[in-house]
């Protein structure tokens, strides 16, 4: 068994991730440093820089996932 062939999404679990990470994650991180900064919360920053962190490593393997399969179906099609 391939290494790819164990993390492969379906199309609507794919677009519902691609959806929290890109749209929903980001909103989320955003209100926190504003909320947070504006109620004078302790260590509101540090929590949204590993908040965001987080959302770029999520972003980074949801892209990965895109490319491999974008490449599986361009070899599939010769």
């Amino acid at each position: 068994m391939n290494f790819k062939d164990t993390f492969q999404l379906k199309d609507t679990t794919y677009d519902q991730l691609k959806y929290i990470v890109q749209i929903v994650l980001p909103a989320v991180a955003t209100f926190i440093g504003v909320v947070g900064i504006a109620l004078g919360v302790t260590y509101t920053e540090v929590v949204v820089v590993i908040f965001t962190a987080v959302n770029v490593l999520l972003g980074t393997i949801l892209g990965v996932s895109s490319r491999n399969y974008y490449e599986d179906e361009m070899e599939n099609n010769k």
